[in-house]
């Protein structure tokens, strides 16, 4: 690994161009706060979980669940 400041003297001594970084992204605007929940089934969450058994069979399982309540409404299982 070689430092950024030797790479800015030795690339103009080969005549190679130093590319520019880029300047890190921000955020624009504000962010809107999330509404209260007061009731449940108001929230959901779909969650893809994926795992691989000792055999080496690989699954997925998709995972519905409910926020406030915690309940998983529903699993699929897909081989």
């Amino acid at each position: 690994m070689i430092n950024r400041e030797k790479t800015q003297r030795l690339y103009p001594e080969d005549r190679q161009a130093v590319r520019r970084r880029c300047s890190r992204r921000r955020a624009v605007g504000t962010r809107a706060l999330a509404p209260v929940l007061a009731l449940p089934n108001q929230r959901w969450s779909l969650v893809f979980v994926h795992d691989q058994m000792a055999s080496g069979h690989r699954f997925r399982v998709l995972s519905v669940t409910l926020f406030l309540s915690l309940v998983h409404a529903r699993v699929e299982i897909a081989a």
